[in-house]
């Protein structure tokens, strides 16, 4: 028994020597396969990157690639343009003359257009080599002398013949361009009730040098009207010059002895097209509704209690009385998607004088992505049947500040504007012909920027509409495009897309 006991004893002292030696061989060769890992990790060569590391930057502006799309996108129109910038300097004599007609007043668009907002900066670099055959491509001047390099004209000689423009024929260039567009489609999603939306306002143009006046009869003023649209164009199709004032009273009288002047004009330039004239609270009067009337035209201003106090106070009075006149706006918010911001009420048959008008309460207390916080009135005489007609009406009501937007863009300093109230000259006449051509400018780069800088900007990092002016300017005075071949360019509308979604 004892020898047997032995020999089991032995027996597990074997087996526990042999896992012993096992867990020795298997940590001794896990140990020689982790160095193993180790050293052929170490003999692996670094995978290379391929390209650029991090995010790409953004493309740089092309100012070439858009001058050649302006000088193409407008060539269809340039016979229309110079022919009146012809007329408008008939007096002066062509054939003995260093440049056309055209060639003057294409120096001052083109300048402004450019975003040279003085007389100094357009004179500056206008002797670059290319400058002058690029302005005269615009003209279409073709008679030059031979062996002599082209030039452009100097602002002192535009200037001394806008002394001496005929202005009606401005007038017609800027209802002819505007009737381009028109007949080119731009506008036919720009239309509110089958009509256009025309806004008038009155800008300080310029203030009178010399002249030993003071404040207000210092500045000399315009009454603008300018079709809006709901992607926030303000192209304007008609300009009334205003007589100065000493106060807050005779500016009103003087509006509105101009409308009746603004209306003939609009009535040449629309002839039977609708028309839905728009304003502040200063038309808000009998004047104001019976221009519409007396023209075919529908009307839609701010209303406001400290113009007509018993009108305010009888419409106030009508909504109260009908509560079913009410319904939600909605709008886009960003974290919240569709919701209601606001609501609008409204009364009908309001009696305002001879004529009978609608009012419609806009109350918006949430700010969307379209529009801000907002309270106001608006009379029309547009049919309110519903809430979705008083909100097409409170939001093509709230668009009249887009005159207000044009007119700061044209005021801001350097490379932002246009030149709006810097004196380009002494002289009155020839001052409100370089506000004309101001207005044509503009009215040019907004399409222009819309339909075609908008789509050269993909890939860019965040471009500015003065950036693209300064490329454009650079382009044209550095690339003689003279010779280039002439194509076909479909502005895009993509700018369409950021109308509302009712």
């Amino acid at each position: 028994m004892d020898a047997e006991a032995s020999g089991g004893e032995d027996r597990r002292d074997d087996r526990k020597r042999r896992r012993h030696k096992e867990k020795l061989r298997k940590r001794r060769c896990g140990r020689r396969s982790k160095g193993r890992r180790k050293a052929k990790k170490a003999e692996k060569p670094q995978r290379k990157l391929k390209g650029r590391p991090g995010r790409r930057p953004g493309k740089n502006p092309c100012g070439r690639n858009a001058a050649e799309k302006f000088f193409c996108w407008i060539h269809p129109i340039l016979s229309g343009i110079n022919g009146l910038f012809s007329l408008a300097l008939k007096l002066r004599d062509e054939a003995h003359a260093l440049y056309d007609n055209a060639t003057l007043l294409w120096t001052v668009v083109l300048g402004l257009l450019c975003r040279r907002t003085t007389r100094n900066k357009m004179d500056g670099d206008r002797n670059d080599p290319a400058y002058g055959p690029n302005v005269m491509l615009l003209s279409q001047q073709a008679d030059w002398i031979d062996g002599e390099e082209k030039t452009a004209p100097c602002t002192q000689l535009v200037f001394n013949w806008l002394k001496k423009v005929k202005m009606r024929y401005l007038d017609i260039l800027l209802a002819e361009v505007f009737r381009s567009f028109v007949e080119a489609k731009l506008l036919e999603k720009a239309l509110f009730c089958g009509c256009f939306v025309v806004v008038l306002d009155a800008t300080k143009v310029d203030e009178r040098w010399g002249s030993g006046l003071s404040g207000h009869r210092r500045n000399r003023m315009a009454l603008e009207a300018k079709v809006i649209t709901p992607w926030k164009w303000a192209l304007t199709v008609a300009v009334v010059p205003i007589k100065p004032w000493r106060n807050d009273a005779e500016k009103q009288d003087c509006e509105l002895k101009a409308l009746d002047l603004m209306a003939k004009r609009l009535k040449r330039v629309f002839g039977r097209r609708g028309v839905i004239l728009m304003g502040d609270a200063l038309y808000a009067c009998q004047k104001g509704m019976d221009t519409c009337r007396k023209n075919g035209w529908h009307y839609m201003f701010v209303f406001k209690e400290g113009r007509s106090s018993s009108v305010f106070r009888e419409a106030q009075a009508l909504m109260g009385l009908d509560r079913d006149k009410w319904g939600p706006m909605v709008g886009n918010c960003r974290d919240r998607g569709r919701i209601v911001v606001g609501g609008v009420r409204w009364a009908n048959a309001v009696p305002f004088g001879d004529h009978i008008a609608n009012v419609v309460e806009c109350s918006q207390l949430v700010a969307s992505d379209d529009a801000g916080a907002y309270y106001g009135q608006f009379i029309t005489d547009l049919d309110v049947n519903n809430a979705r007609r008083a909100v097409e009406i409170a939001r093509w009501g709230r668009l009249r500040w887009v005159i207000e937007n044009s007119f700061k863009t044209q005021k801001r300093d350097g490379e932002d504007g246009f030149g709006l109230e810097h004196t380009f000259c002494k002289d009155e006449h020839a001052s409100r012909a370089a506000h004309m051509l101001m207005q044509l400018a503009h009215n040019l780069w907004q399409v222009f920027e819309s339909g075609i800088v908008r789509n050269l900007s993909k890939g860019v990092s965040r471009p500015t509409q003065s950036l693209w002016a300064r490329k454009l300017c650079d382009a044209l005075h550095y690339y003689d495009f003279s010779e280039m071949e002439i194509v076909t360019v479909y502005l895009n509308h993509e700018y369409e897309r950021t109308i509302p979604v009712e």
